[in-house]
C-alpha cells in the first residue's frame, strides 16, 4: 500500500503561474509556500501575516488564509484575526469519496497553540469540515507526518507529531463524519527541528510487509532513526 501522502506533488513557488489563482490582496502568496496538487485540483496558502510571533518555521510571516483551484475557478477562505496557518502547504487529500478533495492545515491560536483543521470545498465555497482541539498553549506546534492506513482499520488516518520541539508525541488520528478521533499515540519522536521550513523528517512505508503503513523518524532524544508501527490499534517500535 502507498500513502497517500505519497500522491501529492509539491511545487515550489515557481510554478504558482500555472495555478490559475485569482488576482488581488487575498491572493498574495505565503513566500515559503508550497502548492500542491492532486486530480486536477491545486492549492496553496494565502495572506502573509506577522500576527502571530512565533517562528517554528524558520520566520515569523504565516498565512491567514489559502485558495484552492479546479477547471479554472478558484475558492479561497480566511481565518479571523486570532488564528493563522502555521504551515507551508496546504494538503490535498481524499478523506470521504465526494467528488472533491479536503484540504489538511496545521492552524495556530494566539491563545492555544496549534491544531489539525480539515476544510471541505462545496459548490457554495470552502468550509470547515473538523478540527482537533488546540494544544491548550500559545507557541506549541504540531507538524503532520501523513496520510494512510496505519491501524488496520482500512481507513484513512491521519499521522501527526504533536509538539515536535518538546514531548514529541506521535499520533494517529480518524476522521469520523465532522470529528477526528485520536486512536492512538506514542511519545519521544519528532519530524521537525525548530526554526527549519523541512516538514518532512518522517517517512510513510510498509516496512515490514504487513500490510499496514509505518512511520520512520527520528527519537527526539538523539535524532536516532526509528520505525513505528500502530498495526492493531497499539504503537511500537519496530
Amino acid at each position: 500500500m502507498k500513502a497517500i501522502a505519497a500522491s501529492l506533488i509539491l511545487f515550489t513557488l515557481t510554478n504558482l503561474a500555472q495555478a490559475g489563482a485569482q488576482t488581488g490582496p487575498q491572493a498574495e502568496r505565503l513566500p515559503d509556500g508550497e502548492v500542491t496538487r492532486l486530480g486536477g485540483w491545486s492549492a496553496w496558502l494565502t495572506g502573509p501575516t506577522n500576527r502571530y510571533a512565533h517562528g517554528a518555521l524558520g520566520d515569523r510571516i504565516e498565512a491567514s488564509g489559502f485558495a484552492a483551484s479546479h477547471a479554472g475557478k478558484t475558492y479561497t477562505f480566511e481565518l479571523d484575526d486570532s488564528h493563522v496557518f502555521e504551515d507551508r502547504r496546504v494538503r490535498l487529500v481524499e478523506l470521504d469519496g465526494d467528488p472533491s478533495p479536503e484540504c489538511v492545515i496545521i492552524r495556530a491560536s494566539q491563545t492555544g497553540g496549534a491544531a489539525i483543521a480539515i476544510y471541505d470545498i462545496g459548490p457554495d465555497g470552502i468550509s470547515l469540515k473538523a478540527e482537533t482541539p488546540d494544544i491548550g498553549r500559545p507557541n506549541r506546534w504540531l507538524n503532520i507526518a501523513g496520510f494512510g492506513d496505519f491501524t488496520g482499520r482500512g481507513t484513512t488516518e491521519i499521522a501527526a507529531v504533536v509538539t515536535p520541539h518538546i514531548a514529541g508525541s506521535l499520533r494517529i488520528y480518524e476522521v469520523v463524519g465532522r470529528r477526528i478521533i485520536e486512536r492512538a499515540r506514542i511519545d519521544g519522536y519528532t519530524n521537525h527541528i525548530n526554526g527549519t521550513r523541512d516538514l518532512d523528517l518522517a517517512q510513510i512505508a510498509d516496512v515490514n510487509g504487513d500490510g499496514v503503513l509505518d512511520i520512520a523518524l527520528p527519537r527526539i532524544k538523539d535524532g536516532s532513526p526509528a520505525v513505528v508501527t500502530f498495526a492493531g490499534g497499539k504503537a511500537r517500535e519496530l
